[in-house]
């Protein structure tokens, strides 16, 4: 089977070459005015410098309430302190919230190893898309990371991490989710440690990272560095166009169970519950870099290379897999699938 496979992509790669364009499209920011707004009339602890959310009232490891001089919750005010202009800081510690960012723009958010016991999220607000927001340093959800409707993100590094004490629902992680309509998204570092299933609430979690959206799938995407320290179920399911990933490791995966799980976008039924380290599907026009997958003591498949547009290639240089069973490889590779490997070790 590994000689079939190693052929087959061997033959599509000489044939479709000259179809890949490899000058991929950068993220370029927006420079729009900013809303002016008046930082000294929201401050409640003038000890803290501009910028830090303790100044406005948000303190790690304690419950978030109003700032009384907005009339806001105190992390709505920060927020709002954000888009008028004001770095905003978040000191290392352990948030008790979600954050979220509904129709947002032009966001400079510093974490310094801050935690968040929710979710972190942004998506548009009734029309309105998210767009232009920076996220520096490194932040932790112990919920999810979810973003839909939105473009132009940059994140440093990002940690979804299932901790059933610290997480607002006393749950496992739902992973991290690029959804529907997002444009230019650029992550230096992704790392989940930890998928949950078994329960209803992870009907829609098909993997630690979903790159996913029904007819409006994500459009460059890139991440320098995506591991994924294990899962419940696939390690990372990508779909859409124009990506770019210099470095995917899969470490261990399908540790738990499909019960529950609801279809994924782009797919048959019942695709869902044949379970994998990465899974590309209807991916155009994309570049992979170096992809690590262990599969030993792994019954699953190692790697999906599912369907898609054949004008449009997917160039993977180099995967790398550890697994167990000489005389099979674990690899699926679909009949119409424009996926090109150079190197398959």
């Amino acid at each position: 089977m590994k000689s079939k496979v190693v052929l087959f992509l061997v033959i599509l790669y000489s044939f479709n070459s000259c179809l890949k364009n490899e000058n991929t499209k950068n993220i370029n920011f927006e420079s729009t005015p900013k809303k002016l707004i008046d930082e000294a009339k929201y401050v409640l602890f003038d000890t803290y410098k501009i910028g830090d959310v303790r100044r406005y009232g948000v303190f790690p490891n304690e419950r978030i309430g109003m700032n009384p001089k907005s009339n806001k919750n105190a992390l709505e005010t920060v927020i709002d302190l954000a888009e008028g202009g004001v770095e905003i800081i978040f000191p290392e510690g352990y948030y008790k919230t979600n954050l979220v960012l509904e129709g947002r723009e032009q966001l400079r958010l510093q974490f310094d190893n801050a935690s968040f016991a929710g979710e972190i999220r942004i998506n548009e607000n009734l029309k309105k898309e998210s767009s232009n927001i920076i996220f520096l340093g490194k932040v932790t959800s112990y919920s999810r990371f979810f973003v839909r409707k939105s473009r132009m993100i940059r994140i440093d590094e990002m940690i979804v991490k299932t901790d059933t004490i610290l997480s607002w629902d006393k749950k496992e992680s739902r992973g991290c989710n690029i959804y529907q309509g997002v444009e230019d998204i650029f992550f230096n570092k992704v790392i989940i440690d930890g998928l949950g299933s078994g329960e209803s609430y992870y009907q829609y979690t098909s993997a630690a990272m979903q790159i996913y959206g029904w007819n409006d799938n994500p459009k460059n995407v890139r991440i320098d560095s995506l591991i994924v320290n294990s899962s419940d179920r696939n390690g990372a399911y990508i779909t859409g166009s124009d990506h770019k990933f210099n470095y995917i490791h899969i470490k261990d995966y399908a540790t738990g169970t499909t019960k529950f799980m609801k279809p994924i976008e782009d797919t048959s039924a019942g695709e869902e519950l044949i379970m994998c380290g990465l899974w590309i599907n209807r991916c155009n026009g994309c570049d992979f870099k170096e992809i690590i997958i262990n599969n030993k003591d792994n019954d699953n498949l190692a790697l999906k290379l599912d369907e898609g547009n054949i004008k449009s290639s997917t160039v993977i240089d180099n995967i790398n897999i550890h697994y167990n069973n000489i005389d099979s490889l674990p690899i699926f590779d679909h009949e119409l699938t424009n996926i090109i490997v150079k190197s398959l070790n």
